[in-house]
């Protein structure tokens, strides 16, 4: 066999979890003058990397993409050796001056040691006629580590050993964990399990958190039983997601006791177990810091404070002056005053200020000054402090109402407007509305505040008063409005006339139905049946009127109660048709004549007419719009567009609506003009 050549593609995350396979793939080649057929008859395999034999399960062969052999440990004892071992097959090409691929799948053990690294060199030994040939030896393309799933690298940032106070807190360990493997899924922690391997007892360590590297926390505790023996065990449920291929740092801060519980000379070093899911199998890593932290005292900040005046009332704006001193020396870099009243406390960085408050309320709070030294313990004092309370403040009160124009019996509501400045409750209310009527409400039986309605029988100006208290007794200043009833005036509902069909000269008789909302009587009446605006006749209906000419008038009446008021009702209108004796039986014209945009076509039609049609033509007597009437109503807007959809230009244009009566002859509407005047032309 004249060639050999490495063919293969390394992983492309440089590692391989247990279970899984490195393939080796090569390409000999027959390149000779001779007719011989050549056979491969072994596989010589070494490892370059550190795994040793029992790392590697088992190795197969393959050749042209078929199984030719399986090898077990027993088979290639020697593989981690520098001479290597021969793996025996036997496959010829498939003719002379061929070549054949091989794969050698080596598949990685369930128990490696992780780290190790895998590197298989090969060459091929042939038979061809009487002679055996080995070929030169190719090494695979990279080097391949080893590791377990789950987190492959979880290792130690170094830190430096170090002392640390009673209250501080500080960062005991940092974790690189990252996820390298051929797989596509990411991991996820929890629990981490934190043990200390120093002299540190639970009972030294106050609080333990596991947070990542941009400080986001993944969990913590203050349950730090087992720190010393079997360690704590910490849920980490947000923030404890890796990505696949990616990487986390884990920081574990611990807070050291107060001086009070912890003891000085004991030393905190810990190592971290970190459980994992992947795939959903689950894995641990354990790593172990290298760094020793010893406990030394720091004693907390000695804290007071004074304030004047001595005794403040609620006007007062009381001063805070701050008296803080440290034991140890220590700068005070943090400071927060609580006046314990729920507003904002004062916080600063750095050692407290004298401050100013008010109570406006006065009462008794509870007052604290904390602060922090540069190693970051607390102190802290708080001091009662008495203000002499503001007086109790009475209720204000207002109101409003609707209907704004209230009528004679009908129902007001009157709605208050209460507000207390010292926020009591209103347990009462009076309300007077000056008629007679006074309603008295109180707590907890009703509700002082909410809206209550009224009404009057007679028109006039009433002043309505409210007054409420509040639970200590506090009265409001009355608060008054004058309510204006008014009588309300009749409403006409119709107007009707006899004959229907009435002609120039013939007596007609007009009707009304009206009402009272009052149910005041109808004293007065006052009617216009021409519409000229001159009252033409004062009687109480029905009444008679008798039109000289034929035309179309406008009816109007009105009406007016005993109320007192003197407030007439609304104008009440009616169009009537009057024709002249044996004039045109339909009556029409125009409203507001000339038009711009559209013309209004009013028409009267005899009882029982049929087929009602109205037609428009223009100066030269074409016929330009035609269409059916409603007969359900009297008017119809003309849109001023010929009945092709053009619209017709300005001029004079005349109409007239025809129909049958109710015998079938034919009945029309004397010829109407409209006059069509367009905007701009």
């Amino acid at each position: 066999m004249e060639e050999i050549e490495e063919q293969s593609t390394a992983p492309a995350s440089g590692v391989l979890n247990p279970g899984e396979i490195l393939t080796q793939t090569i390409v000999v080649r027959d390149d000779d003058v001779n007719g011989e057929v050549p056979t491969v008859t072994g596989i010589w395999v070494r490892n370059l990397g550190t795994a040793g034999d029992a790392e590697i399960a088992k190795i197969t062969v393959k050749a042209e993409g078929a199984v030719v052999d399986t090898f077990w440990p027993a088979d290639f004892a020697g593989f981690a050796s520098p001479g290597g071992v021969w793996l025996g097959i036997n496959r010829p090409l498939s003719g002379d001056d061929g070549s054949l691929t091989l794969q050698i799948l080596y598949q990685i053990d369930e128990d490696i040691t992780p780290g190790h690294t895998l590197q298989p060199r090969v060459k091929v030994r042939t038979e061809e006629g009487a002679g055996t040939y080995e070929t030169q030896t190719v090494d695979f393309p990279a080097i391949v580590e080893l590791r377990d799933p789950g987190f492959e690298y979880a290792e130690d940032i170094a830190q430096d050993s170090a002392t640390v106070y009673t209250g501080q807190r500080f960062v005991a360990q940092v974790i690189r964990l990252e996820d390298r493997d051929e797989n596509g899924d990411g991991v996820t922690i929890n629990p981490v399990v934190i043990k200390n391997l120093g002299t540190a007892e639970a009972s030294d360590i106050a609080k333990v958190e596991v947070r990542n590297a941009a400080g986001d926390l993944l969990g913590e505790t203050t349950d730090v039983a087992g720190f010393d023996t079997g360690g704590i065990t910490i849920s980490t449920l947000q923030n404890n997601a890796v990505a696949d291929d990616g990487s986390m740092e884990l920081w574990l801060w611990i807070t050291v006791a107060a001086p009070e519980v912890a003891a000085v000379g004991r030393t905190i070093q810990i190592e971290t177990t970190v459980h994992h899911l992947e795939n959903g199998a689950t894995y641990q890593a354990t790593v172990a810091s290298g760094a020793t932290f010893t406990i030394e005292l720091n004693h907390r900040p000695e804290v007071d404070f004074s304030w004047t005046p001595l005794e403040p009332t609620w006007e007062d704006e009381i001063t805070f002056t701050p008296d803080v001193t440290d034991p140890d020396g220590d700068a005070i870099v943090w400071s927060r005053w609580d006046f314990g009243d729920g507003t904002d406390p004062i916080v600063r960085d750095g050692p407290p200020e004298a401050v100013t408050h008010t109570y406006p309320d006065g009462g008794t709070f509870t007052v604290t000054l904390t602060v922090r030294d540069a190693r970051g313990l607390e102190g802290s004092t708080a001091k009662q402090i008495a203000v002499q309370e503001r007086p109790n403040q009475p209720p204000q009160a207002d109101f409003s109402w609707s209907p704004a124009d209230p009528g004679v019996g009908q129902e007001i509501t009157f709605t208050p407007q209460v507000t207390d400045p010292d926020d009591d409750e209103i347990v009462w209310a009076r309300w007077d509305f000056d008629d007679g009527t006074v309603l008295e409400i109180e707590a907890p039986a009703d509700d002082p505040t909410a809206p209550v309605t009224h009404r009057y029988w007679a028109a006039g100006t009433y002043t309505v008063t409210l007054v409420v208290r509040d639970a200590r007794g506090a009265e409001s200043e009355p608060a008054t409005h004058d309510i204006v009833v008014m009588n309300r005036p009749p409403l006409i509902t119709s107007l009707t006339y006899s004959p229907t069909e009435p002609v120039a000269g013939q007596e007609v008789e007009f009707s009304v139905t009206a009402q009272d909302p009052d149910d005041d009587a109808i004293t007065d009446w006052e009617w216009d049946f021409d519409g000229d605006g001159n009252g033409d006749s004062t009687d109480a209906p029905p009444v008679t009127h008798t039109y000289a000419r034929e035309g179309v008038y406008t009816v109007r009446v009105r009406a007016r109660d005993a109320g007192g008021s003197d407030q007439w009702s609304d104008w009440y209108e009616e169009v009537i048709y009057i024709r002249r004796p044996g004039g045109p039986a339909v009556g029409a014209y125009v409203e507001r004549n000339p038009v711009s945009d559209r013309a209004t076509i009013v028409y009267f039609l005899p009882a029982g007419t049929s087929e009602a049609r109205l037609l428009i033509f223009d100066l030269m007597g074409r016929l330009v719009f035609e269409t059916q009437l409603n007969l359900g109503v009297n008017a119809y807007t003309w849109d001023l567009r010929s009945t092709a959809e053009a619209d017709v230009p300005s001029g004079l244009y005349f109409f007239v609506i025809t129909g049958q009566d109710a015998d079938g002859r034919a009945i029309r509407s004397a010829v109407g003009r409209i006059l069509v005047v367009r905007r701009g032309g």
